[in-house]
């Protein structure tokens, strides 16, 4: 990128800007690899990347862990692609280590949740007798119901009609740069090949963060997981999604809501 706006420029890769080995404490190494690691990976994300170059970075790190022989960590600009899109494109350039000449793959999708949906029951047959009808009904009215009722504080919470309460769990200026922890994930198995369609189709529900006192700290479980399965019985995950594509196609994603 060049000059005071943004923009695309062409230019000469300098690999050695790009590519990184890094002198870590060998004592600390020996006592835990895996923390060192995960200290390294949670300092890159209080470093902002030089826009005066290509947007990305390889990191060596030489070292066995609990999980592998050695680890590589690539630091690449959001401005590149979308998370699924980089995956793709680094397990395009890798090769699995069972077998050299074969791609990794992806785990294999879960089958497709059969029954009911939303927690709208199936319609009964004939046969099922007036009181099931009625239970199938009143199910439709309560995804119905819930369903506004979200929509609508999604849509006001969006347009900052109501706003949240100002917590020490309330976001600064500037968090972009505080130190952040990623946790590492095992690399797929190798095996036949999976066609899988990439793409982001996402879509938003509200959970409210309880700061609460409990005298029995499992409420705080039992509570989310209320709430969670009364929001499994709303179509508010489709009309947001509907919502933030919509808003994003007519005015640009920098005005779409959350």
């Amino acid at each position: 990128m060049d000059g005071p706006e943004p923009r695309w420029v062409q230019t000469t890769v300098n690999i050695d800007d790009h590519a990184f080995i890094p002198e870590l404490d060998p004592a600390a190494i020996a006592a835990n690899p895996d923390e060192v690691l995960e200290e390294y990976v949670a300092s890159l994300s209080t470093r902002p990347m030089d826009l005066s170059r290509p947007l990305w970075e390889i990191h060596a790190l030489d070292f066995p862990t609990s999980e592998a022989k050695s680890a590589v960590v690539f630091r690449i600009h959001h401005a590149l692609g979308d998370g699924t899109s980089l995956v793709s494109l680094l397990l395009a350039c890798t090769r699995s280590a069972a077998n050299p000449a074969a791609l990794p793959i992806m785990p294999a999708q879960p089958t497709r949740r059969e029954g009911t949906v939303y927690g709208a029951q199936p319609r009964p047959p004939m046969s099922a007798g007036p009181w099931a009808f009625a239970t199938w009904i009143f199910s439709i009215v309560m995804l119905a119901w819930h369903t506004v009722v979200d929509v609508a504080l999604f849509v006001a919470m969006a347009l900052q009609l109501v706003r949240d309460p100002r917590t020490v769990f309330t976001p600064a200026k500037g968090v972009e740069y505080r130190r952040k922890r990623f946790k590492l994930a095992k690399m797929m198995e190798s095996g036949k090949h999976n066609e899988l369609k990439w793409g982001n189709r996402l879509g938003y529900i509200m959970l409210p963060f309880e700061i609460v006192m409990h005298d029995d700290p499992l409420d705080y479980v039992r509570n989310a997981k209320k709430t969670v399965d009364r929001k499994k019985h709303s179509l508010e995950a489709i009309f947001t999604h509907l919502d933030t594509e919509m808003v994003t196609k007519l005015f640009g994603i920098e005005v779409t809501p959350l």
